[in-house]
């Protein structure tokens, strides 16, 4: 007689959160995402299989993950204090923008951070100091912040309209490398049109920002240019996608960084992704601050009159890959 396999051992979500050394918002956006392995009781409750964590413990530390809390903590104590964003750029060779930010949420509630809300911010510093003792340095921080992030970002070239600096760039870049501009901020192609069914998010374009033929391929290119510090968002990537397959063209996002998951979605649709690594600002910009902020803040800027060499290559490289 044949006895039935001992049945795997499986984790509460509270337990399976304490295993993975996460936040149970972090395990909820993962079962979101379909990040991870789940079964559901009578009741609704989730249950992680023992195999599940295993891997994902396997999966976190090949990718570092094992390590990120230290690195954290080390970092926050040599900056004094630091905003969310700053410690995600900071460290976003090392680890995705949401580690960093599911790992502050966990050093919070061990003790090991401490964090303030201050002018629009979070901020985090180190848990033996106290919020007055680094508000000063805080200060110095915002005012760096303010600068940059208060550059204006239009530009106007020979009685065209950019509505961000990046796209010119972007545009000059696309000329050089042999593409022909066919059409700027256009949702219209070869007799079909875009139109989104969804209600209108305030302040969002449903277009793209160029419209490009590779004649050497004889591709017809949509290109979405994201000049942000922060990841694009998935709807906007989605949307980018959606208007390309709409419009039968080859979607690629040209973006300073994006989340490593984005790369497969391309690549299922034979699309690609330019990263810039650097946040474009029109020059003029003050050098001293430009200084600072890369140094201090290490925030990436980019200020440049001419297209950069490396948005060339960047683009020769996509060409040979289409």
């Amino acid at each position: 007689m044949n006895e039935n396999p001992a049945r795997e051992r499986e984790f509460s979500t509270s337990q399976a959160a304490e295993i993975l050394d996460v936040s149970t918002r972090t395990l909820y956006r993962w079962v979101e995402n379909g990040e991870i392995q789940y079964a559901r009781t009578g009741t609704g409750r989730y249950l992680f299989p023992e195999s599940e964590l295993k891997k994902i413990l396997e999966e976190r530390k090949r990718r570092g993950l094992d390590r990120i809390n230290d690195v954290v903590v080390s970092t926050v104590r040599k900056k004094e204090v630091v905003y969310l964003r700053e410690l995600q750029v900071s460290l976003e060779d090392l680890f995705t923008h949401e580690d960093v930010t599911d790992t502050c949420e966990m050093l919070l509630n061990s003790g090991a951070l401490k964090t303030e809300s201050w002018e629009g911010n979070r901020w985090y510093f180190p848990s033996t100091s106290e919020w007055t003792e680094v508000e000063g340095r805080a200060g110095e921080k915002k005012q760096l912040m303010d600068i940059y992030v208060n550059h204006p970002r239009d530009y106007t070239r020979r009685g065209v309209v950019y509505d961000d600096y990046s796209e010119m760039l972007v545009e000059d870049a696309l000329i050089k490398t042999g593409y022909v501009v066919l059409s700027k901020n256009s949702h219209y192609f070869n007799g079909k049109e875009y139109h989104q069914e969804e209600e209108r998010r305030p302040g969002r374009k449903r277009d793209l920002d160029y419209i490009a033929y590779l004649r050497s391929k004889d591709r017809y290119i949509g290109i979405q240019i994201k000049n942000r510090l922060e990841y694009p968002r998935m709807d906007d990537v989605h949307l980018l996608l959606d208007i390309c397959r709409t419009l039968d063209l080859v979607p690629l996002l040209v973006t300073r960084l994006s989340h490593p998951r984005i790369y497969s979605v391309f690549s299922a649709v034979r699309g690609a992704v330019i990263q810039t690594k650097r946040y474009f600002l029109k020059p003029p910009f003050p050098r001293d601050a430009f200084e600072k902020i890369t140094r201090e803040l290490h925030i990436p800027l980019g200020v440049y009159q001419w297209v950069p060499e490396f948005l060339i290559s960047d683009f020769e490289e996509v060409k040979a890959k289409l």
